[in-house]
């Protein structure tokens, strides 16, 4: 849905909203994927939501739809993808697309690729718990990882 295209009207047009029915369904796949925590489910909701909300209660009917397909559709794996693309929106908060390090040649590199890198960095680094790459992690290292990671970003960003 285009963002322009959102009135006032349909914000609190009932027909426009989530239904309660779909709230149920989005929190049963969310925890049958494994997506408990707060953060994780915030991250998701704005990515379907035009208006940004992070919050399921505030999608609109259109985009609690396209969020219960795509979460019917994911697996396992892509369980474990979601939770690195959270790693990876950390290290973005943290300011790790920027190339910090000097010495460390990345140039012409896609800002997503710097930010893996330096997410990894960190991952294989003593200051994480886990210290491995996050594609070799499983579900409870990306857990571990994550909510040390969000610790860290809390404490860095005041947020």
């Amino acid at each position: 849905m285009n963002q322009e295209l959102i009135t006032h009207k349909m914000l609190t047009d009932p027909e426009v909203l989530i239904k309660p029915g779909q709230l149920r369904r989005i929190h049963m796949l969310l925890g049958r994927l494994g997506l408990n925590d707060k953060e994780t489910r915030a991250d998701i909701c704005s990515a379907f939501s035009a208006r940004g909300f992070t919050s399921s209660r505030q999608l609109l009917d259109e985009e609690a739809a396209r969020m219960i397909e795509h979460l019917e559709s994911k697996t396992e794996e892509d369980s474990l993808q979601l939770m690195r693309r959270a790693l990876l929106s950390q290290g973005y908060r943290l300011g790790w697309h920027r190339n910090a390090r000097k010495n460390c040649d990345l140039s012409g590199r896609h800002p997503s690729v710097i930010n893996k890198h330096n997410v990894n960095e960190w991952c294989m680094s003593h200051r994480c718990k886990v210290r491995k790459p996050m594609e070799e992690m499983d579900k409870n290292e990306l857990r571990i990882t994550l909510s040390q990671l969000k610790l860290i970003t809390k404490k860095e960003t005041g947020g």
